[in-house]
């Protein structure tokens, strides 16, 4: 996801973008030949989107396992303690241009940037991460992912990394990783 936009860091608007890039590839099946040549290699759907109010920066895309909806999660940089989520539809075709729709807000202690985040491969989990802790979101069967958010959040496990900005669940959603940006940065895991 090429959503990220710095220029917001400052307030700069005049300098943000207008739009902002997800690029959706297919899933590799197991034991695929990664030797193929490169004219048989797959090319990304590039998906556009636009936001309902004006540019935002955000870092955490989350793709809801149950429903296929996109989440954007932003970072708030007037650290008042909420991130804005945003929702494009399922089913997006590629090259499309699509604007997203605010379902709601993330409340969080005020000055804490949402760097990460991803949903539990069966849906009933959703976590976002900052610079400094993990907090993880109940969902309740039958409701969209972003409903987790008017709930209460638990805090889960988190080592301490110097600018922690990733977040994934293990395959069977019992565990999650972590890992800081930066140069030889190390992978956390946390156990089942």
């Amino acid at each position: 996801a090429d959503i990220g936009d710095n220029a917001m860091r400052n307030g700069a608007t005049a300098d943000a973008r207008s739009s902002v890039q997800v690029y959706r590839f297919p899933e590799p099946a197991v034991g695929e030949d990664r030797s193929a040549p490169a004219s048989l290699r797959v090319r990304p759907d590039v998906l556009t989107l636009t936001y309902p109010d004006g540019p935002h920066d955000a870092e955490t895309l989350l793709v809801d396992p149950v429903g296929g909806d996109l989440l954007i999660v932003t970072k708030d940089w007037s650290r008042s303690g909420s991130s804005g989520v945003y929702r494009a539809p399922a089913g997006l075709a590629g090259g499309s241009t699509t604007r997203l729709e605010r379902v709601g807000d993330v409340p969080l202690p005020a000055g804490t940037l949402v760097t990460g985040g991803d949903v539990s491969p069966d849906g009933t989990v959703v976590a976002l991460r900052s610079y400094a802790d993990v907090r993880l979101y109940r969902r309740e069967p039958r409701t969209p992912a972003w409903s987790a958010f008017d709930g209460a959040p638990c805090l889960g496990p988190a080592r301490v990394e110097l600018k922690g900005e990733a977040l994934g669940f293990a395959a069977d959603g019992a565990s999650y990783v972590t890992v800081s940006e930066g140069a030889r940065p190390v992978l956390h895991a946390t156990s089942p």
